[in-house]
């Protein structure tokens, strides 16, 4: 089977699993491609490659590039079948593949990610190959989900696949577990900021990942959650690290037709992301008719019973996708952007807020039976922590931000964090992350 296969392999930066790839791979003769995909340290010249593999160099590092490597590869393919796999993954016994019982017109994949697979070599040019751009969030589709449901696919058993034990996969490698996802509130929001401020995109930064900051203005926890699951099930096996900014608990959301662009208050170009902003899907509280709805529906209760059920709504939220990230293996870090309840709100859907309020959430908070692990601790706030450090780490007066979200600038001091704020919660992610 050797002279009619091909086994092509993407790289990035990885030269220990490289070189443990090669030794694996030492005694056997079928033809390799290795397509070096931007490496900006270690990259392979030809010194690296046995005799019977062959190099392609992309030269520029454009960031999750996998897909157009490997159309690349595929370019350059001169047997009739071809086998791609990923460097983290070594396959256990490539002669037990039988390629005279394979149909030429059927992807035949592993059974532990179909995006490892053997296909006819001109099938694939006939299936047009990977899409290398118009894929990335749209219709929650990703480019190899995009180029597999193209046509049948069948997990072939006799693909059986072991994991490299020298692909690092450790948080920020720009690898394929490189995007760090940041969801919150106008906290969060990178519009406030310019481009590359926001603590999304310094810890990013800061750990070598790709920057995908959803974080709206308005949003309450509900809508928080429900983009930030979106976005795990839409780039799951691409996502290394989870950091959620959690909103006040009294905030309702509600998913609409509403499109991102009607509701957008920010600069152009003032992104630090490399995805399209998500629609904007939620209503904040503020309007009458739902204010008429919550006030009615929680008439019945008193203010503690109330913010019972609000409270455990945020923490139930967090606790849920402490567990969906804990099955997905992916690190999740969660904390409060903002107290559960501001301390300056008079009333509650309806109901008058009570001097006790601390002494009445942290009853709530302690006798919850979801007890998510939080940054600082469930009472603690990054705005309440910026508070004690002063003035000095907020937006302040005649900002742009104050006419984004229609304030009248110079006579209202913006709370929000600026760029020395989200320094202040980048440092303190970056502490936890370490300990």
């Amino acid at each position: 089977m050797g002279s009619n296969l091909t086994v092509g392999i993407t790289y990035y930066n990885q030269i220990e699993a490289f070189n443990h790839l090669k030794e694996y791979y030492k005694n056997t003769n079928y033809k390799f491609i290795i397509c070096d995909d931007g490496s900006q340290i270690n990259p392979l010249t030809e010194k690296d490659m046995p005799d019977n593999w062959s190099l392609l160099t992309i030269e520029k590092d454009i960031g999750f590039n996998s897909e157009g490597a490997r159309n690349l590869i595929m370019d350059n393919v001169q047997t009739e079948w071809s086998l791609l796999v990923d460097l983290d993954y070594l396959i256990e016994d490539i002669d037990k593949i039988n390629l005279d019982e394979l149909e030429t017109d059927k992807i035949y994949s592993s059974s532990i990610n179909n995006n490892q697979f053997i296909i006819y070599t001109e099938f694939f040019k006939l299936l047009g190959g990977y899409p290398t751009t118009g894929v990335y969030g749209k219709k929650g589709k990703t480019a190899d989900q995009y180029f597999l449901n193209k046509t049948e696919i069948i997990e072939l058993s006799e693909l059986s696949l072991i994991d490299n034990e020298k692909y690092n996969k450790k948080i920020g490698n720009k690898y394929v577990d490189g995007i760090l996802l940041g969801s919150g509130c106008s906290f969060t929001d990178m519009r406030y900021l310019p481009l590359g401020q926001s603590w999304v995109a310094q810890l990013a930064d800061d750990l070598e990942m790709l920057s995908l900051n959803i974080g709206q203005v308005g949003y309450g926890n509900q809508a928080i959650y429900n983009n930030v699951i979106d976005k795990i099930s839409q780039y799951e096996d691409k996502i290394g690290l989870v950091a959620v900014a959690w909103s006040t608990c009294d905030r309702l959301d509600i998913e609409t037709g509403l499109m991102q662009d009607t509701l957008d208050y920010g600069e152009k170009d003032k992104r630090d992301s490399i995805w399209p902003r998500p629609y904007l899907k939620y209503l904040g509280s503020n309007q009458s008719d739902i204010l008429n709805i919550m006030s009615r529906g929680f008439s019945y209760l008193s203010f503690e019973d109330m913010l019972d059920v609000l409270i455990n709504r945020t923490l139930r939220l967090a606790y849920e996708l402490e567990c969906i990230c804990k099955y997905k293996n992916i690190p999740l870090i969660q904390f409060q952007a903002l107290d559960y309840i501001n301390k300056s709100d008079k009333e509650i859907w309806g109901k008058k807020v009570p001097e006790n309020l601390s002494q009445v959430v942290k009853r709530i908070v302690d006798k919850s039976s979801f007890k998510p692990k939080f940054l600082g601790g469930r009472m603690w706030s990054w705005d309440n922590h910026l508070k004690s450090l002063g003035d000095d780490y907020r937006m302040g007066y005649d900002t742009p931000a104050n006419h984004w979200v229609g304030y009248t600038a110079k006579l209202d001091f913006d709370m929000h964090p600026n760029s020395e704020g989200h320094t202040i919660i980048k440092d303190l992610i970056k502490k936890e992350l370490n300990s």
